[in-house]
This record gives structure tokens, sequence and C-alpha cells, in this order.
């Protein structure tokens, strides 16, 4: 049909009006328009644009064609091309649920992930960048707990991520509330929220030192070690628990039959969001009450030098804000530090013995309450954080205390790479069965911060604080896109007790599944594995470490060096009677050499090398080790280990073995769900 106006022309400017009037008809009313469509009919669908039927005549201008509609799409979103001729979602679409801690890229082929953050400057060439690596798997929790425990090998394509924080630690804030170990399935966010994962490790190996003594007997060694790990992750708990059992038989020294358990636990559970949460923490490992086992694995000592030491933590932790002027936090912990001489096999039962070298830690309880209160967001020229602090240790031994603790932290950003920072308070520390340990008076403290690139700070602070005039740092450098450095110095009046609580506390997962410092990112210990623990006490504590880790491609190499220096403070009061001690006085220096590297997607190695010295027993340790894993399926590995342990102690103090040197292989196969 044509149209024309009365004077006979063809309309122009009338024409695109009233075909807009037509297609606003059809979308003003489409259920009236689908009713009349009939799907056998064999004309145009009625939802199909209209095409004019105009016949053209010479000399008329034609009408710009109308732009065809989009067709209904999913509002689900289909992927492209799944259904030719379906239009694609705008790219508005809402983007699909993830997990707090982001879904790892490609776990579900077309489910979108979080956006890519920009790629980080590196340090080196200013101006380039460095591809951001991809996010891997939480790995899991590794049982155990001490220096020796090097980084698993890396997985062919994803070598580990070196997790630096954005920003230094700031004393005078608060740190962000998160799970000491990260799940296992936080990058998958359709992972159940409870993950249980059994394994069975079977090896027969041989030892020419089954005894660590000077006279050596040649043994095969039976060793069943089972394991379980569970880790949650909800809305509410996130968390891991990783425990093993293993249980020892040697076919001629029997006296050397052991079964020794450890158990590592960390988890965050959500009361009330932003507001309640509970922090909680287990550790159960083993250590030689002689000392001198340098950096060696704790399943290694022998029942006869064995001590089982049990460390857990319990923190209700409530924080709130106000009006962005101040925040404030108060925690609660409840500590709990219990030991017992010899493997978990107890005494009496076939081939167990008595230890000969019983370590004097007596078992604690801490009670730890502490308010704090910083200036908010909206006070950006000075960060202040006000702390009050009360501890009570309960124990029979001299750890027994009573300490007051109040201190305000400051820090003055002068420009965005130096800050000034200080601290000023006063403290009251009382031992009663050691009261020449006892402390009272001001606290000071004076540093510096210097910030380069993300990731790269230097702190140092000098001052006074529990009694002891001393330096403190933290050093966090990234030299290349693959090689990180990391150093600590610390000062502090401790027990052997409280100090392993305070590790547990102030420990995180790396991303090896490790246990590390979560300041300075360093290898921690709940105990120095070179000093003996035959004595209760007080003392001075400086702890310096330094690590160096590099990846490159299916390689990471770790270097860790650490100096720990202990100074008694004074004796035992006359009314406590314990067996006799030493003045507590000892240093002990070390050196841990690590090697990974994944041959072929199946088959990977770990190599470790450590050298130790201990002033007490001038004497020195060498450990070494060496596994070699291959992946027959996605449950059965097999596994080849060599272990070496030379100990050369000229003095017997603490180690009742004195010299001697052990070697171990053993093959196994490992079973895992």
């Amino acid at each position: 049909m044509t149209i024309f106006t009365s004077d006979g022309t063809k309309p122009r400017r009338q024409f695109g009006r009233v075909w807009a009037g037509l297609l606003f008809a059809l979308l003003a009313h489409p259920v009236s328009v689908l009713a009349q469509s009939d799907d056998s009919s064999t004309g145009p669908s009625p939802l199909a644009p209209l095409t004019p039927t105009t016949e053209p005549v010479p000399g008329a201008e034609t009408a710009p064609p109308e732009t065809t509609p989009q067709q209904p799409a999913s509002p689900f979103g289909p992927l492209p091309e799944t259904f030719p001729g379906l239009a694609a979602p705008a790219a508005t679409t809402t983007p699909q649920p993830t997990t707090p801690f982001g879904a790892a890229p490609e776990t579900f082929p077309g489910l979108s992930s979080p956006p890519t953050p920009p790629p980080p400057t590196s340090p080196l060439s200013p101006g380039a960048t460095v591809p951001p690596p991809e996010p891997a798997p939480a790995p899991l929790l590794m049982p155990g707990y001490n220096f020796g425990a090097g980084p698993q090998a890396p997985v062919v394509g994803a070598p580990p991520v070196l997790a630096l924080p954005a920003a230094p630690p700031n004393a005078a804030g608060f740190q962000p509330l998160v799970p000491g170990a990260i799940p296992v399935q936080a990058q998958d966010i359709r992972a159940p929220s409870i993950l249980y994962l059994p394994t069975a490790t079977l090896f027969q190996g041989y030892t020419d030192n089954p005894r660590y003594a000077r006279n050596t007997l040649s043994d095969s060694v039976t060793r069943l070690s089972l394991g379980s790990t569970i880790s949650i992750d909800t809305v509410r708990l996130q968390g891991q628990l990783s425990s093993s059992l293993d249980y020892y038989k040697y076919a001629r020294a029997t006296d050397e039959t052991a079964l020794n358990q450890t158990l590592l636990a960390y988890g965050l559970g959500t009361i009330i969001p932003e507001h309640v949460y509970v922090d909680a923490r287990g550790a159960l490992t083993q250590f030689a009450g002689g000392g001198g086992t340098g950096f060696a694995n704790p399943a290694s000592i022998p029942p006869s030098q064995q001590t089982q030491a049990l460390v857990t933590s319990f923190s209700p932790i409530v924080r709130g804000s106000l009006d962005g002027l101040v925040e404030g936090e108060f925690r609660y912990n409840f500590g709990l530090t219990m030991f017992k001489n010899g493997s978990s096999l107890f005494a009496g039962s076939p081939g167990a013995v008595p230890s000969t070298t019983p370590t004097a830690l007596s078992d604690t309880i801490q009670n730890e309450a502490t308010l704090s209160l910083a200036t908010g967001q909206r006070i950006d020229w000075v960060t202040s954080k006000l702390t009050l602090d009360a501890v009570q240790v309960a124990t029979q031994s001299p750890a027994r205390s009573t300490q007051l603790h109040a201190y305000d932290d400051l820090d003055r950003q002068i420009n965005n790479t130096f800050a000034v920072l200080g601290r000023v308070g006063y403290d009251q520390i009382r031992y009663p069965l050691q009261p020449t340990a006892s402390t009272k008076g001001p606290v000071w403290l004076i540093g510096a911060r210097v910030t380069g690139s993300p990731g790269n700070y230097v702190i140092v602070q000098y001052g006074l604080q529990d009694g002891i005039y001393g330096s403190s740092g933290l050093l966090r450098y990234q030299l290349t896109p693959s090689i990180t450095l990391l150093a600590s110095l610390s000062n502090k009046l401790t027990s052997s007790q409280e100090g392993a609580l305070e590790t547990l506390d102030a420990s995180q997962q790396d991303v090896n599944g490790q246990i590390v410092d979560q300041y300075s990112g360093l290898p921690s210990a709940l105990f120095n594995p070179e000093f003996s623990y035959l004595t209760n006490g007080i003392f001075r504590d400086r702890l310096f470490s330094v690590g160096l880790q590099a990846t490159y491609d299916r390689d990471t190499f770790g270097l860790f060096l650490t100096s720990d220096h202990r100074v008694g403070v004074g004796a035992l009061s006359p009314s406590f009677i314990a067996s006799p001690m030493s003045t507590g006085n000892d240093t002990a220096n070390g050196a841990n050499l690590n090697w990974s590297r994944s041959l072929t997607p199946k088959l990977s190695s770990t190599a470790t090398l450590g050298y130790s010295t201990d002033a007490a027993s001038h004497g020195n340790t060498i450990t070494g080790e060496f596994s070699l894993t291959y992946t027959l399926s996605e449950s059965f590995t097999c596994i080849l280990h060599y272990q070496l342990i030379d100990a050369n102690n000229a003095a017997t103090v603490g180690v009742s073995n004195g010299s001697f040197r052990r070697n171990l292989l053993e093959v196994g196969v490992k079973w895992s769900l």
C-alpha cells in the first residue's frame, strides 16, 4: 500500500512518524500481538520487524532502514553462540556470586571471575609492569611446628605466589581479621562448605642408627602415618584443622617404638559481622628436651629425648566504631600449654621406655584481657591507638606472673614514603617465684617506617620496653618479581611457655602450607629446636631472622638464617623447690637451604640442607633431607625419602646421646581421598 498526501505527493517527514507510531503500538501491546500469532502460518512472524511494502517511486527519497530491535535474551546470560540468532546480554549482567576469597580463573569455564586488579609495578624498572600471577588454590595446612619444614614442590605451570601485603603492619591501627589458615576450597565457589581429606602413608625403610647413639645398629623400620585435614569455608566460620598419627616400629631396636601425634588448627568465627568474632588456634608437636636437633623433622626425635607439647589459644573479639572518629576493640585470650615426656605410648607398653631427658617445663594457664582505642578514618593527619593490657599466668614454675601494660602508639605519615613512629606508656611485670626478673617503669619507643613500592618497606624502632633497652624492626623487599627478601629483629622479656603461646597467636599459613610469622613472613617455631628445655626460668630473648625466597618457573629456592640469644634475668626464690637449673644463657644460630622442583607433571622433588650451632653444648648439627614424589593417580603417590642427622656435641649438657650420625632411607606409598 502506498500513502499519498492530498496534493498527490508522498510524505517524507510524516512517513517516519507513522512508522514510529506503529512500532510503539506493537511494543505497548505484546500480549495482543502474540495472541494473534499462529505457529502453523507460513507468513512472517508477528514478532519480526515489519517492512514497508511501498513501491519505489522515481525521484522520491527512500527513508533509511530502521534498526532491528534486539531479540529477547535469557536473564541468566547465555554464552555467545550458544543459541544462534539469540543476542548476547548487555555488559551490565549481574556478576556471579563469589566467595570472600574470589574464584580461581578457569575453575569453571564460562563462569565470570572477579575483576583482575592492575598489574604491579616492578621496582627495578619504573613504569614497567609485571603480569599479575594467577591465584592458586589455598594449600593444605602441614602438621608439625618447627623451623625445618621446607616449601612443598610447586605444581607445573602454577608456581607458588609470594603474598606481599599492600601495606606494612601498623601498630597504631587495627589489622584486618583473617583466619590463620585459608580454607582449601576458598578459591572454588562451587566447592562444599566442609571438606574432609583423609590420607594414609606406609613407609618401609632402613637406618644405620635407630637409637641416635655413638654405637650404631643397622635396623629396618616400618612407619605408618594416618593424616586428616578438615577445611571449613562458610559465611560464619573459616579455617583448617590438620592432624597426623605416626607409628614407628623397629625390627631390632624395639625400645625405640614410638607413636607421635601432631596437630595444627586455625579457625575464625563470625558471631556478628563487623563486630563480634572468635579466633581459635591449637598446635600439638614434639621437641627435644635436650635440644640440638637443628632443622630435623620433630617427628624423628627418638622417644628417649622427646617431649609432647600442646599449645592452644581461644580469643573472643569485639570491635566497634563511633561515627568514624574512634574505633575500639576488646579482646580476651585464654591460653593453655601442656607438656608430656616421651612419645604418646604410655609407659609400660611393649617396647616403650620413659624419656631419659625430661623437660622441666611446667603446664600453664594464661588469661589476658586487652582494650584498644584508636583514631577513626575521619582523623587522617595522625594515627593513634591506646592499649590497656592485663595478663595473668598461672603455673607452678617461675613463669607464674601478673602483668599490667598501658601504652599509646603514634603513627604520623610525613609523605608517601616516610612515617614517624612512637610509643609511650608504663608497664609492671611481677614474677613472684623469680623476683629478680620483675620490672616496672616507663615504656618508650621511637622509630620510622620507609615504604617504597607496594609490598616493600622497612620499619626500625629503638627504646625501653619490659625493662629492656633494644632495637626491633621489619624488612620486606621484593628484589625482583621472583625474589623476595625478609628480615626481622625483636627483643622481649618472656618464658618458654609465654613465648610458645605468643608465637602461635602471631602465626599464619603461607602459600606453601608452612607456618610463618604474620608480620615478617618468616618461618616460626613454638620451641627453638637447638635450645635445651631442661630448665624453667625468665630470660631476655633477642631473635634475628633473615629469609630469601626465589621462584623460577618450576623451581622454588629458600634460604633461612636465624640467631636466637637468651640471657637469664635472675635466680629463683628460695621458697621455690625444683630440679637444679642453669642460668638460662644460650645462643643458637642456624642456616637452612631448601630447593623444590617439579621435574614433570607427575614427578617432583624437594631437598633441604641445614646447619646449626648451640653455645651451651658447644656443638653443631647438620641435617639434610631429600624426597622424590611420583603421582600414580589422583589417589596414590609413591615417595622416596632420605634423611641425614649429624650431631657433634663436645659437651653433653642436656643432650643424652652426645655426638652421633644417622642415615635413613625409606620408600612409601600414600593414599589420599
